[in-house]
């Protein structure tokens, strides 16, 4: 039963990247943020202003979707800037975003309550709820290297990606393959794409002892197969 569930996910998640109206809700959030990437620069926003730069970065493109919302045919167009806000504000407390949007009749009632066209909302609504989700719950960037690249920019992304690039170049100069070690740097490195593996304090101090705990190993290791006239 195992394959056909990782089978289904698989298609699943290419569907929802492929999708217009409901994508996969990190691409969203990274398209709300990926100006922030551009601005971080060699030392970034510094550790304490990435999480309220995202959280700007989410707001403005909230309200960017905002007014692609537009009035429907024959609505009154006085005050409907106010009547835009308070229908997805409304669909926002009705709806779950990974409901299936589309298909949910709230859409309809809501939009011709507030004189909105409905295939508007449609178009706008998933994104809004993703980052609607991303602004009140303080949402990071789920990607360690983008979330570094914020914090410390540039230099600490290098610094950064020497912690798993330094001790694989160690083992191919030393033809020697420290399994358990390479599972290691192998399993965070690739989690580091999918969520911010740093961002706690525990996260941090769990790598740094496994880390220094196989790099003391595998020096005394290299250190016993050096010739006693040269040690």
């Amino acid at each position: 039963w195992l394959v056909p569930g990782s089978v289904d996910r698989v298609v699943q998640t290419v569907r929802s990247l492929q999708s217009q109206t409901e994508p996969d809700c990190r691409m969203v959030q990274r398209d709300a943020y990926r100006p922030l990437l551009r601005q971080s620069g060699w030392f970034g926003f510094g550790c304490g202003d990435r999480l309220p730069a995202l959280d700007r970065s989410f707001r403005e493109s909230r309200e960017a979707l905002l007014q692609q919302v537009l009035p429907a045919e024959g609505a009154d167009s006085a005050g409907f800037a106010a009547n835009r806000q308070a229908c997805l504000d409304s669909l926002q407390a009705c709806l779950f975003f990974y409901s299936n949007l589309q298909h949910s009749p709230a859409v309809n009632r809501f939009s011709a309550q507030f004189g909105c066209d409905s295939v508007s909302v449609r178009r706008v609504l998933y994104r809004y709820l993703v980052l609607c989700e991303a602004v009140e719950k303080s949402f990071n960037t789920h990607n360690q290297y983008e979330d570094t690249l914020l914090a410390v920019g540039w230099a600490g992304l290098f610094f950064m990606l020497l912690y798993f690039l330094l001790p694989v170049a160690g083992m191919l100069r030393r033809r020697e393959w420290d399994v358990l070690w390479g599972c290691l740097l192998f399993i965070v490195a690739f989690n580091a794409l999918f969520e911010s593996v740093f961002e706690k304090q525990n996260g941090i101090l769990f790598f740094l002892f496994l880390f220094f705990l196989f790099h003391q190993k595998n020096s005394r290791n290299a250190s016993a197969g050096i010739p006693d006239e040269i040690k």
